[in-house]
């Protein structure tokens, strides 16, 4: 694999059962760049919601997963945002900022590794404009 700054798993870790995605993400956490980032693009399960449009969202999503239990023949799943923390804090990875809703419906999540100076975390911005000479700055929409 590739060393790069960021990497992007954008629909694809529901496609895997939690040991084969705790699998990619370690993959990922000894080539990536020591102050890497990984970014996960998925459709999240939701446990509670605070509007009808959540619920909505909620509803769909819990006939995306199962469709997907069904196509997968058992092999993949969708996760809530806690069972992507666990499974990538497995690896090292902490969660960078807040999730970030997407227009597509789905929710971007950022993680970063521990920092070499001893701080444990690095400090990443996810602020909208030009970039930041004190930290990345990750553009979202």
């Amino acid at each position: 694999m590739l060393t790069a700054d960021i990497y992007v798993l954008s629909d694809t870790a529901h496609d895997w059962r939690p040991e084969e995605y705790r699998t990619l993400i370690e993959n990922i956490r000894h080539s990536m760049k020591q102050d890497g980032v990984i970014c996960i693009h998925e459709p999240l399960l939701l446990d509670h919601w605070n509007s009808d449009r959540e619920g909505y969202q909620a509803l769909w999503m819990a006939c995306y997963a199962m469709t997907l239990l069904k196509l997968t023949l058992g092999a993949g799943t969708c996760y809530s945002i806690e069972e992507h923390h666990a499974i990538l804090a497995q690896s090292g990875m902490r969660p960078s900022g807040s999730p970030q809703a997407t227009v597509d419906g789905c929710t971007a999540l950022f993680y970063e590794g521990p920092a070499l100076d001893g701080s444990g975390f690095f400090k990443v911005q996810r602020t909208l404009g030009s970039p930041s000479r004190e930290g990345r700055q990750f553009e979202s929409n």
